[in-house]
Order: C-alpha cells, then sequence, then structure tokens
C-alpha cells in the first residue's frame, strides 16, 4: 500500500480517514478538493489543474482524497489501493452542512461556503459521479485492492488492525 486513493460521495469522511491513514503509514496526504476547482474554470486552468494532479500520482508514494472528476481517471490508474467510503447521501449532506456550518465561524482561510453545487453533487451522487467511480473500479481491478467501508466502525477497526501490523513490523 503505497498509493492509497479514498473515493466517496462528499462528505463521507474522506479527509478524516486520509489524515488518519497518514498518521499510520507515514504517507504524505492530499486532498483534491472541489471547493478548490470548478469545471467553470478555463481550459487552461483545468490543464494546470490535470497538471498538478498528474504531478502527485507521479511521487513514490501518496494518500489522495477528494470528488474531484476530472482527475479520477488518472488518479484511479496511478492507484493501488482504494478505500471507497459508501456513506447515504442524506448522511453525506449532513456532514457536508455540518462541517460547513463549523467552518463558518472558524479561521477566514477555513471557511467554505455551502455552494449549491456541492449541495447538488451530493444529492446527485449516487447517479451521477458513482457509476463513473465503478466503472473506473472495474476497468482498474487487476491492480487494485479495493476496500469498501459503510460505518464509521468498519473504518475505525480497519485503522486499528492496521495500527497494529505497522507497529509489529518497527
Amino acid at each position: 500500500m503505497k498509493k492509497v486513493l479514498i473515493m466517496g460521495c462528499p462528505g463521507a469522511g474522506k479527509a478524516r480517514l486520509a489524515a488518519r491513514l497518514g498518521r499510520i503509514t507515514g504517507l504524505d496526504v492530499y486532498h483534491i478538493k472541489d471547493d478548490r476547482f470548478s469545471e467553470s474554470h478555463t481550459e487552461d486552468q483545468k490543464k494546470a489543474w490535470r497538471d498538478a494532479v498528474a504531478g502527485i500520482v507521479s511521487n513514490d508514494s501518496w494518500i489522495i482524497e477528494g470528488t474531484q472528476s476530472i482527475t479520477y481517471e488518472m488518479r484511479v490508474e496511478a492507484a493501488d489501493t482504494v478505500f471507497f467510503i459508501r456513506q447515504k447521501p442524506m448522511n453525506c449532506l449532513k456532514n457536508f452542512i455540518k462541517r460547513a456550518l463549523e467552518r463558518k465561524w472558524g479561521h477566514r482561510e477555513h471557511r467554505i461556503g455551502m455552494k449549491r453545487d456541492m449541495l447538488k453533487k451530493i444529492i446527485a451522487y449516487r447517479k451521477t459521479l458513482k457509476p463513473l467511480v465503478d466503472d473506473l473500479l472495474e476497468k482498474n481491478k487487476d491492480h487494485l485492492d479495493v476496500i469498501f467501508f459503510t460505518t464509521e466502525e468498519e473504518i475505525d477497526q480497519y485503522l486499528e488492525k492496521l495500527r497494529a501490523e505497522y507497529k509489529a513490523a518497527e
């Protein structure tokens, strides 16, 4: 497990899993967030974004999380392990709104708006992005170890087991 991709609906808990996994493995964590990129950007901006992500995936090891779809294919093709968090859309929506409200009162540089397009993306995730992700995982299944989580308890159990394995290897 050297090149890890964490996928799931916005609000599913990808960033939290990435941070926890990074602490256990020592791998660098990258957040490919939609709130930093929009499909309405110019072609030059999109190319620059793809180039930046290509630079990350060319590294020897990493953990990448995020739902920014124009780089899904390159990230899946480069990964050796995928963690897919299957949260219900309403749970993701609740988590996203909670996070947005917490950041609203936080430090200015960490504030995110409740962008209407992100709310729509969460609601439509199962119909729009999930089929794209499922297709990419199927096409790349020969070189991927794919692990699915549906609950926070499953994530906790997996990480505790992984932590024990890393400590035993020291």
